[in-house]
């Protein structure tokens, strides 16, 4: 285990020692009955059923069988517990595939979108120490080498990077509080789709908001572009159209840059 420093600001907390391997629970006594893995894998399991907030110390033992103060020999708080459980839902990137650094990162933006879709209550939890979960780490890494043909500097790169994270972040909060709203609603998702379309065209006066309008007699919110019913409100070409539009501009900085 690493050594600790004096100053309180330095400390390392243990639950990133705990998630690096570098803070083992003492295996004195009898052979405990839980584990930290086995303990958060119950707390990921519980945000995916009922959001972030059912992700308690007292729930997940409950959950386990076992007494709310016995987790506390493995994991320290809940706030403890809700990082390793972020860290655990994000897991590991997709190994890098793509004859370019474009191909590359787009698959990796493909990814993120994918865990945030799967986990939608990872991207409601306040980001604090998560940067420095291994999993943050390992997709920081891959992200980087992605990106490292770009042209850019490794600082541009990381700039890149928190960008795309931060899209697919925010994708999956939409998706699950449209999908909120459609089970208010009871409504499929085609039918909330078709539902917005005709609420925004009665509402919306044609002559007051003439860009709202081409946006609606567009491509994006036409009939034929109504969603699959499998919980997706955006599909993978608009997803990629964005992303794409977001790695035009780091070509063109590169271009700019002479690279």
């Amino acid at each position: 285990m690493p050594e600790q420093e004096a100053d309180p600001a330095l400390v390392i907390p243990k639950a990133l020692l705990s998630a690096w391997g570098a803070h083992p629970v003492s295996r004195k006594g009898p052979r405990p009955r839980l584990t930290v893995e086995r303990i958060v894998a119950v707390a990921v399991e519980l945000g995916d059923r009922y959001g972030p907030e059912a992700i308690t110390m007292s729930r997940t033992a409950a959950e386990l069988g076992a007494g709310t103060m016995s987790l506390y020999r493995y994991v320290e708080s809940r706030a403890d517990l809700l990082l390793l459980a972020v860290d655990a839902a994000l897991g590991a990137p997709p190994p890098l595939a793509g004859a370019t650094w474009r191909e590359r990162t787009a698959g990796l933006a493909r990814g993120l979108r994918r865990v945030y879709r799967a986990h939608p209550w990872a991207a409601e939890v306040p980001v604090t120490a998560e940067p420095l979960a291994p999993s943050f780490v390992r997709w920081t890494e891959e992200g980087l080498t992605a990106l490292e043909e770009s042209g850019l500097d490794v600082s541009e790169r990381a700039q890149v990077l928190i960008l795309l994270w931060t899209y697919a972040r925010a994708e999956g909060e939409l998706a699950r509080d449209q999908a909120r709203v459609r089970e208010s609603e009871a409504l499929d998702a085609a039918t909330a789709h078709r539902a917005f379309r005709h609420r925004l065209r009665t509402l919306v006066p044609e002559d007051a908001y003439p860009r709202v309008r081409e946006l609606l007699a567009g491509d994006l919110l036409a009939p034929e572009r109504e969603p699959r019913d499998d919980g997706t409100e955006r599909d993978d070409a608009e997803f990629d159209l964005a992303v794409g539009l977001i790695l035009d501009g780091v070509q063109a900085r590169a271009a700019r840059s002479g690279a």
